[in-house]
């Protein structure tokens, strides 16, 4: 199981914003300031579940499409897991990544392309 410094269920309690970024690449793919990185599908979920996050970033791919599968699996769930403020996809590729599952996303959250 990973672990966040800096972050505890008292954390995002207390008022601040949890701002998730999925992406393997440490690199080319690295979180903005402000945002905490997930390198995995499994990360990002398993903070999904523990934190409220307030943004959620993907990149195109499989690590992206386990993510939304994950939330729409959570509807029925008694805490609803899903970003409150939106969901961006970021990468080369968005087109891909907003082309399946677009129209459950937009009912969800705000889909932003950047």
């Amino acid at each position: 199981m990973a672990s966040w410094p800096g972050w505890s269920r008292a954390t995002t309690r207390s008022g601040c914003s949890l701002r998730l970024w999925l992406d393997p690449d440490l690199h080319a793919g690295q979180a903005p300031d402000g945002w905490i990185q997930a390198r995995t599908a499994a990360d990002a979920i398993q903070l999904l579940d523990e934190f409220t996050v307030h943004e959620l970033s993907l990149p195109a791919g499989p690590e992206a499409e386990a993510v939304i599968d994950w939330l729409i699996e959570q509807d029925s769930a008694e805490r609803d897991p899903w970003p409150e403020e939106r969901l961006v996809f970021h990468g080369e590729d968005v087109g891909l990544a907003t082309d399946g599952p677009a129209e459950t996303v937009e009912s969800r959250a705000t889909v932003t392309h950047g």
